[in-house]
């Protein structure tokens, strides 16, 4: 296996890798993104490296190090990207053109470090909301006002929030359909009554325009919002708002996950929200929770006030 063999099979394993295995499209990419990563391996590794025949004992570790040493890799993305290529050859295997994955016998264990997810103060979330509200519904202030005010009240990826239809809200902006992961559907409610008002209109204004198009939050041309230029936006805003804290569509995502634990909702109605597939995912937060009852506790030093 050469290293132009790899690159030469990307389209297809891509094609396998969102079709047959349902991967998101942002996964998908994540995927031939760690294959072309592989391929850059292969053109230093070796010249026996190329011969994947057998299965081969110092394979793997050869290539986390690699990982670590020559793409500074931290745990999780070298798990990853050991992840990817733990498909790719299983898919290669599958289709006859390799005997047995160089990976099969080697047991991988790449030990994660423990960390919370760390949430965005309130303060700073109430700060952010305020600075980016528009003058009326539709403007390109008042859609990133919506759409921030979407993740922190349900939590959603900001995948998902961009790949929201018209068609996927409820008539008056009660819930919406999401495809998650997987393809998976879940429902997500809205329950704040400005939130849904603002929903429903947006959609209605969508719908009515010369040339609608499905999506409801879209860019300046009138395409569908990516996920990148929510990004850039919501930087952009941190910066004229001068928050301190580093501020991301995922961490927006962990303080809905906290906001609502802390308000006493039900962990299995968390995990239902946040589409979480395992509910070992969603119990992390509650040591969060549990984490800033502690600091609060000793911030208060009831006893020695006394």
């Amino acid at each position: 296996m050469s290293p132009e063999t790899v690159i030469a099979s990307l389209a297809e394993f891509e094609t396998y890798v969102s079709a047959v295995l349902g991967r998101s499209q942002h996964t998908t990419k994540a995927y031939v993104s760690d294959m072309r990563g592989f391929a850059a391996f292969l053109r230093q590794a070796p010249a026996d490296f190329t011969k994947f025949t057998t299965v081969r004992q110092d394979f793997a570790p050869s290539y986390l190090t690699w990982l670590r040493n020559d793409r500074r890799n931290g745990a999780a993305t070298s798990k990853r990207k050991m992840a990817s290529l733990q498909a790719y050859f299983l898919w290669l295997v599958r289709l006859g053109r390799l005997e047995r994955s160089p990976l099969e016998l080697k047991g991988i264990y790449i030990k994660l470090p423990k960390r919370l997810p760390r949430a965005v103060p309130r303060s700073e979330v109430r700060r952010l909301l305020h600075e980016c509200r528009g003058d009326e519904v539709g403007t390109k202030g008042d859609q990133m006002a919506l759409a921030l005010q979407l993740l922190v009240a349900t939590g959603v990826r900001i995948g998902e929030l961009c790949a929201i239809n018209i068609e996927d809200v409820a008539p008056h902006g009660t819930a919406i359909c999401i495809r998650g992961k997987g393809n998976r559907e879940r429902t997500v409610f809205v329950s704040n009554r400005d939130l849904q008002v603002s929903l429903a209109h947006l959609c209605l204004q969508r719908s009515q325009q010369s040339s609608p198009m499905p999506a409801v939050f879209v860019n300046r041309r009138r395409h569908r919002l990516t996920p990148q230029t929510f990004r850039l936006r919501l930087h952009r805003l941190r910066v004229s708002s001068a928050l301190t804290s580093r501020i991301t569509p995922h961490r927006l995502r962990h303080t809905a996950a906290t906001l609502l634990i802390e308000a006493g909702v039900d962990i299995r109605f968390v995990q239902r929200l946040l589409g979480h597939a395992s509910i070992s995912t969603t119990e992390i937060y509650t040591q969060v929770v549990d984490e800033s009852l502690r600091n609060a506790l000793l911030r208060a030093d009831v006893l020695g006030g006394l």
